[in-house]
């Protein structure tokens, strides 16, 4: 089941970027997409919750300030430095340099939370950068974005800080409540930078068939964020967050093959054997950590996996 859940979340991401990308190109912006999703988020659960448990949206002032951060930078940056570079480069690639961000965590893992780490994570960094070298076809093609590997590496490292505040403190809140919040405080930041009424909504009507547009960004709301992060967490019943992480790789092949077929965006064989390596070195490194333990019991793994944040 949990096998199942996740790699039905992982195709839906994988849709959602070339959905993304589609709303990107008929006019949307990276920061338009992000308060739309956040705020459409938000709505979605607050009702969910309204509905069937209203007493878990109850919050205490002194939540407000880690509700904040926590929805502004998992729920709103990282996700806007994906558009950013996806706008800028290839899904594939933008997916790519995002899935880096275990590697940030296992060395941050070592070094500020002084918690021992398996060898394989030296060689997994190591392999890590080949392949990203590779990927952005550094070695063949000087001409790069330099902007859009910035925001998919910058992507990471929000990713990386989300997992990390969710580490600390998702046991605070049930974690649909946690999410609603956490989107709520996205979608206010993002409707106070980009208005809703400036918005180009006549966008979605520039299609041949007026409904199409419309159906995207319906897809992009409910398909594409609200049920596959409810699917991973799901997951979570039955899966590690290592685990999750792991088989949410899916996504990266499902969405480059998507991107081919529908976005005629291909790679090199090159990008593609340095993906393969970029992945290698990320389950390296996500495998690395070793589990903190109490009394010989291995302490159950964090709630909010790493794949719920990556496509964003």
């Amino acid at each position: 089941m949990g096998v199942a859940m996740v790699s039905v979340s992982a195709v839906l991401f994988a849709i959602n970027g070339v959905v993304s990308k589609v709303l990107i190109n008929a006019g949307f912006s990276a920061l338009q997409l992000t308060t739309v999703r956040t705020a459409a988020g938000f709505a979605c659960l607050a009702t969910y919750l309204g509905l069937t448990r209203a007493k878990s949206l109850q919050i205490r002032r002194r939540e407000l300030p880690w509700l904040a951060g926590y929805g502004v930078i998992g729920l709103f940056l990282s996700p806007l430095c994906y558009f950013l570079a996806i706008s800028r480069l290839p899904i594939s690639i933008g997916l790519l340099l995002q899935y880096t961000a275990p590697v940030f965590i296992a060395i941050w893992a070592r070094f500020a939370q002084g918690r021992p780490v398996r060898s394989r994570l030296w060689w997994g960094l190591s392999v890590c950068l080949a392949g990203v070298i590779l990927v952005v076809n550094a070695l063949g093609d000087l001409r790069i974005d330099i902007w859009g590997v910035a925001a998919g590496c910058g992507a990471a490292l929000l990713v990386a800080t989300y997992f990390v505040l969710s580490e600390k403190g998702v046991g605070k809140r049930d974690t649909l409540s946690l999410m609603c919040w956490a989107f709520a405080a996205a979608g206010l930041l993002g409707s106070a930078l980009s208005p809703w009424w400036k918005m180009p909504w006549g966008a979605l009507f520039s299609w041949e068939h007026p409904w199409t547009g419309t159906l995207a960004l319906g897809y992009f709301v409910v398909f594409g964020s609200v049920l596959p992060y409810l699917l991973v967490i799901g997951a979570m019943r039955y899966l590690s967050a290592t685990n999750v992480g792991i088989l949410a790789m899916l996504e990266v092949v499902v969405a480059t093959a998507l991107a081919w077929i529908f976005l005629d965006e291909s790679l090199t064989p090159l990008q593609i054997f340095g993906g393969a390596l970029l992945l290698a070195g990320v389950i390296a490194a996500e495998t690395a950590r070793v589990p903190a333990v109490v009394d010989d019991v291995e302490l159950a793994a964090p709630k909010t996996p790493l794949a719920a944040t990556g496509t964003p």
